[in-house]
């Protein structure tokens, strides 16, 4: 299991790499440092302690005044504190991976992980189905080709079956013609003997 440390003030989980705390450090830490410690990031935006009893300026009691100078016109340098607007920021300036930013992070490797791989996946996929139709369209259009040959043998059939059937028609016509003639003098050579 994975050790991790929870800020004490902002409650974000860190593992011990991105909290710069050695495993060795973590086990000797006692349970209330634990449940107190500070994020880098918290720890920069608590305020700094006074610094006006150091050893370069003497204390200074209200309304007391060291060389000629009240209280109020000390020579002290004030300061004001940068005001972060939102969490984000801090997260850029910091040179520590939050939980933020390495979401961030894996949210873009991902993004660009699958995007490049369900492209590559619906090319292979396009140029198969590509392939398939212009298969489609070659045997299309030898089936046309067959379609049309066949068409026009059909109607040149078409036309000699019709002029056969005149012809037998005419035929049939002239048999029978000849067959009357027949019976005309067959029968007028049986009626003569």
């Amino acid at each position: 299991m994975k050790e991790l440390l929870k800020c004490g003030i902002c409650t974000r989980k860190y593992d011990l790499e991105c909290a710069n705390v050695t495993v060795k450090k973590f086990n000797l830490m006692d349970p209330t440092l634990k449940t107190t410690w500070k994020c880098p990031e918290c720890r920069c935006k608590q305020p700094k302690t006074d610094n006006t009893n150091t050893p370069i300026r003497p204390a200074l009691n209200p309304g007391h005044t060291a060389g000629g100078y009240s209280s109020e016109n000390c020579n002290v340098t004030l300061r004001g504190k940068p005001s972060y607007t939102t969490p984000e920021s801090t997260e850029i300036e910091s040179d520590y991976i939050t939980e933020n930013k390495l979401r961030s992070i894996l949210k873009q490797e991902l993004t660009m992980t699958i995007k490049s791989t369900v492209e590559s996946v619906m090319s292979e996929h396009l140029r198969a189905i590509n392939e398939q139709i212009l298969g489609f369209q070659e045997a299309m259009s030898f089936f046309n080709h067959l379609y049309e040959d066949l068409k026009s043998r059909m109607e040149e059939k078409s036309t000699a079956i019709i002029e056969l059937q005149k012809e037998n028609a005419e035929l049939k016509s002239s048999v029978k013609d000849l067959s009357d003639r027949l019976d005309l003098c067959y029968g007028g050579l049986m009626g003569s003997v």
